[in-house]
Formats: C-alpha cells, structure tokens, sequence
C-alpha cells in the first residue's frame, strides 16, 4: 500500500513515517510538508492512500481531499483532533477515516485499511438518497404547481408577473432535481451551446428580489461573445451563487459588476465583482477549494463557493479569486467554448 504523509509540522512527519514505515506491507511514498505540494504529487503519483495533519488552513485540507477524490485515492486519512462539525466537513469531502491524534489509533486504522477493511461507500448512499429526496421534491412541486395555476387564474395584472417568476424558480428547482437523479443513477446531463449573456439576466431577473435595494447592479457585455459548451441549469447555478454570495458580502450597499467576454483562446470569461468587504485571507488562500464559509445567513450555509468550483471543473473550467479593484471580492470563471 502507497502512502502519502502531509504533515506542516517536521516533528509530525518524522513520528508518522518512523510508525508506518514499521507495518508489513506499507510503503511510504514521501512526506511533504507543503499542500500545494502534497496537491501535485497525488495528481502525479499513483497512490493508495494519503494521510494528512490539520495544521493547516480548512480550505486547504478540503482541496486536498477533493484532489484526491478526482484520483480515486482509496484511503485518505485526516490526523488529528478536530471538532465535531469538521469531521463532518472532512467526511463530505472525501476523508475515509478520521484519527484523533493518536499515533497508535493511526496506525491501527492504516493496518485496517491495507487488510481489506474499507468504510461503507458514502457515495452509494448519497444517490440513494439523492433519489430520494428529488422524487419528493417532484411530489411536493405537483402540488404547489396546481396552487399556482389556481392562483395565476384568479391574479390581477400586477401580480402576474410576480407568479410568473414563481413559475420560473419552480422550473429551476425541478432541472436540478431531474440532475442530481440522474447523477445519481450514473447518468449524465446533456451537453449543449449556451449564450451566457441572456442566461446572467435571466438568473438577474428571477432573483432580483434577493438582491439588496442598496445594490448596484451594472451589466456589461462584450461583441460576439461565443456560446459555451456546457449544461444551462448547471451555468445558471454557478451565475446564483456568486451572486447571492457577492449580495451577501454588499449588506449595506454597494456595487456588483458582471462581465462577460471572450477570454483566453477558447473559453468565455466570465467576472462577478463586488464593492463588498473582500473574501478572508483562508478562503483566497484555498483558490476556491470546496470549502464552506462561516456564514450561515438567511439563504444558505456558505456552500455556494465549493458548488462554483464542482461545476466549473466539471465543466472543463477554472476558476480564479482574487480582490476587486473597489476593494471588495472578484471571482473569474473560465468555462470553454
């Protein structure tokens, strides 16, 4: 069994390494105290598992796991004594095991691991559930789709157009849950042209109501922008959340920019910037690794950034954070043509 061991700390690295360099069948393929480091070498290396400390920043962790998911690296262990809602981070992110600092314990779990003793497949029950849970959503939806219709008959002029963007939000609920159920069943969604222009105002104008009154929002558009390649609802997601994020950063007011034009050769860039008080050092740190903030406000619990970056690497993009010129948050998106 390969391992790889990412420690910040010498001392750490040296006691791990001494430790499972002493179990049969064990070999330890380096030890790096760097995650970006750490990062190239399990896209390098083929690897059977990777054990790693906490002495570094969440995201940066988070990215690692998630690199070695996209390996299929089959063990990754997280080393040390964390609390309660981080075990469930570093779960969700793809840790298999979790140790709390003991180097026995860690050793125990590494013998486990090699002799065949593997976790239950998270991913088997997350489509399970999936499935579950967007064959509910449908059921729920009939309902209130008959209520709207109900509704939209007995309307007056002025609210018609109110139920109308009801009708558009319940539209994009139902795409995403059709995604998720077919991800969850191995599928894949289908790939097609999409001008992304009039897919940022249609999310604009669906969601404007989420917008704070003190929010500019200025639009601006290059000439003959080329289409994308790519999944509409899923575009449309990435668009949702870096706005409401950037809202999230403007509650007092401010300014939000979305820029659209012709990138590097073959791909649309695409900026969402804000006049907002600037992403924490930690999160500009893990370039946009899929990390939950701290924020749990009225729309959601900080997940918006890992769910940018999901779709956009599995749309063949990238995805760049950095500080706007107004001193606020800028993120650019990379997705090809």
């Amino acid at each position: 069994m390969k391992i790889l061991v990412v420690d910040a700390s010498a001392d750490v690295r040296g006691r791990v390494v001494r430790s499972l360099s002493e179990l049969t069948g064990i070999v330890v393929q380096g030890a790096v105290a760097d995650l970006r480091d750490a990062t190239r070498a399990v896209e390098a290396i083929p690897l059977d598992g990777v054990v790693t400390g906490t002495s570094f920043p969440e995201g940066d962790v988070l990215h690692l796991l998630a690199a070695a998911q996209r390996r299929r690296v089959g063990a990754v262990v997280v080393f040390a004594a964390i609390d309660a809602a981080q075990r469930e981070r570093y779960f969700a992110a793809g840790a298999s095991h979790i140790v709390d600092g003991q180097l026995d314990d860690l050793t125990a779990t590494i013998l486990g691991v090699s002799h065949g003793q593997r976790p239950p497949d998270p991913f088997a029950l997350i489509g399970r559930l999936t499935v579950g849970v967007a064959h509910d959503i449908n059921n729920y939806l009939a309902a209130a789709e008959v209520a709207l219709a109900f509704a939209e008959r007995a309307a007056q002029a002025d609210t018609k157009k109110d139920l109308q963007q009801v009708r558009t939000s319940f539209d994009g609920i139902l795409r995403i849950a059709r995604s998720l159920t077919s991800y969850a069943r191995g599928g894949q969604p289908t790939s097609e042209p999409v001008e992304i222009e009039p897919l940022v105002r249609r999310v604009l104008e669906t969601f404007g109501r989420m917008i704070p009154d003190g929010v500019r929002v200025i639009v601006e558009a290059g000439a003959n922008v080329p289409t994308v390649q790519g999944v509409a609802a899923e575009i449309e997601q990435v668009v949702l959340n870096l706005v409401l994020n950037a809202c999230d950063a403007m509650a007092w007011g401010g300014t939000l920019w979305l820029v659209i034009e012709r990138g590097p050769a073959g791909h649309v860039r695409l900026e969402v910037a804000d006049s907002g008080r600037g992403l924490p050092p930690e999160v500009l740190a893990s370039e946009g690794a899929i990390t939950p903030s701290s924020k749990q406000g009225k729309y959601g619990g900080g997940l918006g950034l890992g769910i940018v970056r999901s779709i956009v690497e599995r749309h063949g993009g990238s995805i760049e954070l950095g500080r706007a010129s107004g001193g606020g948050t800028s993120v650019k998106v990379l997705l090809p043509t």
